[in-house]
Parts: structure tokens; sequence; C-alpha cells
């Protein structure tokens, strides 16, 4: 019964426990042969699941893929980057052109007038509006109300009520003195004509502090935009370096004072880089491929759907290899001629693109057909390892069970054995005792 203790050979002449054990081991024998079947189905399955992983991932890569945005991507380059640097979409045209940039876009800076000798020195209160001139016409204005204090609370109060002009504390080698600064110049497209009074940064109403004077007329920095020219037409504005739209699709951004000639042409490289990495993707299969079907150690050595995956996806290639796109080697590894493709990228983009498109959506169909193959696989082996598993455990119940009726039957025996060797002990005692009575000794 579960839970009995069975105390073997205690009197030595009858080891049960030692019997019973000898004939489980031998029963047992078939757990074995289930636990070796169900490593070699698990071999099996990891080795499916693995093929399907490389399967899956060219999958992916395919489906991730537009083919006509591999055709649509430009590209700008800039002849003297020091002077000017350019940015495409993929609606900009083919086209080439000189530009030509003779001014840079720059902030206006302005200065008090008065200053300070000592940063510690106590300004008088002062209120006053700051006016910030968007473009001639528009105008963004903030009152300062500035309690006194020293210098740099001035510039605090500025900096905390508005974020048009940036003020900050300049030392001109005597005295330090208020500077404001556009913050950002391309929120103004007026430029400093000192001549004509006409400033971004002004002050107008009310003053500074008395010990700053008022703002000087004869600015620290002229406020400018940018300017260029495309070719031999009028010449083109922008409140900062970048020329966005100069052409449609195209950006410029001035770096320096110059002349520079601008190509936009197709950009080819995405196709290139898809190429590249479908070759990838492929190569990894066949690795996978390889190792299932090693001459030592394949799993899957001489397994027809090993075998018909590789030459499907071989005969799938046949649109590039026709076009002299491809090459494979020994291993069936396959690579890209690059300098084939660019002729053709040249020759005829549009057939190149109808050619890549062929061979994608091949891809797309084979490859959804072979995952789920590849997936049903998987699953029955799961299902035979459940199996096994499943006639493991059964086994294992009756192996209990029999190991306790068998402990119990042997205990008995032994039990059996243990009084007859006493009765055979007895009968011999008897005998000899016998013997001596009636002269059996002398």
């Amino acid at each position: 019964m579960a839970g009995e203790i069975y105390l073997s050979n205690l009197t030595g002449a009858f080891d049960s426990a030692a019997m019973v054990e000898k004939i489980m081991k031998l029963k047992a024998k078939p757990l074995e042969a289930l636990a070796q079947k169900e490593k070699d189905l698990q071999a099996r399955k990891q080795a499916v699941d693995d093929l399907k992983s490389t399967v899956d991932s060219l999958e992916s890569f395919l489906e991730g893929t537009t083919i006509t945005d591999l055709f649509q991507a430009k590209t700008g380059t800039s002849s003297d980057t020091d002077v000017a640097t350019v940015s495409v979409d993929q609606s900009a045209p083919d086209i080439s052109f000189d530009v030509t940039v003779s001014q840079l876009a720059q902030k206006e800076i302005r200065l008090s007038t008065g200053g300070v000798s000592d940063l510690n020195t106590v300004l008088s209160p002062a209120t006053f509006t700051l006016r910030y001139n968007l473009n001639g016409s528009s105008y963004e204005e903030t009152t300062i109300n500035f309690g006194g204090g020293t210098l740099q609370d001035l510039v605090d109060t500025i900096n905390s009520a508005q974020s048009r002009i940036t003020a900050s504390v300049y030392y001109d080698g005597s005295n330090y003195k208020l500077l404001l600064s556009e913050t950002d110049e391309g929120a103004s497209t007026v430029e400093t004509d000192t001549t004509n009074g006409v400033y971004a940064i002004e002050i107008s109403s009310g003053a500074l502090p008395t010990e700053l004077g008022s703002l000087d007329t004869n600015v620290l920095q002229e406020g400018k935009n940018a300017q260029l020219q495309i070719g031999s037409g009028s010449p083109v504005y922008s409140p900062t370096n970048t020329f966005n739209d100069i052409v449609s699709g195209v950006d410029l951004t001035a770096q320096g004072t110059g002349s520079t000639h601008i190509s936009i042409s197709e950009d080819y490289s995405k196709v290139t880089d898809f190429l590249q990495n479908f070759a990838e993707n492929y190569n990894k299969i066949i690795d996978k491929i390889r190792d299932l079907t090693d001459l030592k150690k394949g799993i899957f050595l001489g397994q027809n759907f090993i075998n018909s995956l590789e030459s499907s996806l071989s005969n799938l290639l046949q649109p590039l290899m026709d076009k002299g796109l491809i090459t494979a080697d020994d291993t069936g590894h396959i690579s890209i001629d690059t300098d084939r493709l660019n002729e053709l990228l040249q020759e005829n983009p549009e057939g190149m693109q109808d050619t890549l498109s062929q061979v994608k959506n091949a891809f797309d169909n084979y490859l959804t057909v072979e995952t789920n193959y590849l997936g049903d696989i998987s699953s029955e082996y799961q299902k035979q390892i459940d199996d096994l598993e499943k006639q493991a455990q059964e086994l294992q119940s009756r192996l209990a069970q029999e190991e306790i009726r068998l402990r119990e039957e042997y205990a008995q025996l032994e039990v059996f054995m243990n009084h007859a060797q006493e009765t055979i002990k007895r009968l011999q005692d008897y005998i000899v005792t016998l013997s001596e009575m009636y002269g059996g000794k002398k």
C-alpha cells in the first residue's frame, strides 16, 4: 500500500528490495525509449522552428518594403558645402543650377549707451515698453516693470517677461552695459538700417534706468537676412540661412558667401540597400538548410520538404539572374552585382522596378505558403511530443503501482522464507538432539 515502509533483508536470507529494484529497472526500459524518442522529436521541432524563423525574417522584410518607394528618392549635391548645403525630398525635379550666396543672416544686437562700473551698483526703477519689429508693419510689445536692482536683476526681469529678445550683461572694457539680442533671427524679416532708424529691437515708450541711458543707435551687430541668387535670377532673401522650397522639394542652407553648383538627381541607393538586405536574408535560409542537410550531422538529410524549399527559392530568383543582377557560389549563397545594377538603373529604371516588383510578389506568395507549411510541421511534432509525454506519464503511473505490488509480494515472500529458514534450523537442531539421545554421539 502507498505510504508503507518495507524493511528488507533483515535476516540476510532473502533481499526482496534488491530483487524488486532489478525487476523495476527492466520494466522501466520502455520509459528510456520514450525519452529518447521525445528528445529526437524535440530536436526536429527546434530545427523546423529555426528554419521557419529565417523564412519569417525574409517574409517580414519583403512585406515591409514597397518597391515603388525605392525609386522615388532624390539626392542633392553641392559642389562647395562651405557655401551652401542642400536637402531634397522626392518631389524635387532633376535639375542643376548655380547658386551665389552674397550675405548670411545674422541677429541684431544693441547696447545701452550708458553703463555701470560695478555690477553691484543699484539701478533706478524704470518702466518701459520693449518692442520687437516682426516685418516692418507688425510688432510684439512687452511692458517691462523694473523695480530697481542690479544690472543682472534687470536682465532677469526682461528675459522672464518675454522670449523674442534676449538680454545679457556686456562689458566694454570699462563699463557694464545692457545688451539686447534677437533670440531667433528667423522671427523677423527686418534688416537694421541705422540711417533711417529702422531696428528689430526698440524701446517704443518709457526709458531704461537712468544709469543706462538709452539704446545706442549704432548697433553692435546689424540684423540681416540671408541673400542668394540662382543663376542670373533676382536675389532671394530669408530671415535665416535656410531657404525652404527654393525649388519645389529643395531646401538650401547658406553656409558662407561665394558660389556653388547644385545638382538634383534620382537616388537609387535604396534599391541597392534593398537587394543587399534581400540577399542577406536569403543566404541565412541557405545556411540553415545546409546545417539541416549536412552529411554528418544533418537532422533532415534527404528530407524532401527541405530540398524543395531550396529549389523553389532558387527558381524564384530567375528574373534577377536573367538580368545578370545576382550570382550564386558553391554554397548556394547569392551576391548582388552592383555595377550591373547601376547600369540597369541608368538604362531603364522603370524596367528594373517592374522586375523587382515581379520578384517580390512571387516571393511574397511563396513564403506565405511555406511559413504556414513549416508551422504545420512544427505543430505535428509538438502533437507527437505531447502524446509521448502522456504515454510516459501513464507508464510511470503503472510502474509505480507495479512497484508497490511487487514490494508487498516480495516482502511476504521474504517473511515466508525467513520462517522456513527458522523451521529448518529447528529441525536440524532436533535431529542432532535425537542423535545424541540414541547413541549417535560417542
